[in-house]
């Protein structure tokens, strides 16, 4: 999964998960320096893999909140850090879901909707694990 340390690097990695040549979707976590990217979600990846013969059906990337200011279209997401992660789902270099907080089944199913294979679908705060 690709990470970055620096504030520059976050650019590329933005310009890089929005890209509409990407043939797959983009994963984006956003996470705080204090609490750090997520390992629960390690699981809901490899199932996610196992569901599509072994190859993770999209480009997964994480980024630290404080370190994105000043990268474009990230300023509402940095401007108010949380202890959850916040998961940005693109498609064809749009956003296409955002999941807040670790939400397994949610995750999936954003996931499914923006390769095609399933419907999208509204999460609320309370189907948070």
């Amino acid at each position: 999964m690709p990470t970055t340390t620096g504030a520059a690097p976050y650019v590329y990695l933005w310009l890089d998960a929005t890209a509409p040549h990407l043939p797959c979707a983009a994963v984006l976590e956003l996470y705080t320096d204090c609490w750090g990217p997520t390992a629960a979600c390690k699981s809901t990846w490899r199932k996610a893999a196992l569901e599509h013969g072994g190859a993770l059906p999209c480009q997964l990337y994480t980024a630290c909140t404080e370190r994105c200011g000043g990268v474009p279209g990230l300023e509402p997401y940095v401007s108010a850090p949380t202890s959850q992660p916040l998961f940005l789902l693109f498609k064809g270099g749009k956003q296409v879901a955002e999941v807040r907080g670790v939400n397994p089944p949610a995750l999936l199913r954003e996931l499914a909707a923006a390769e095609g294979s399933g419907p999208a679908a509204v999460v609320r705060e309370s189907e948070c694990c």
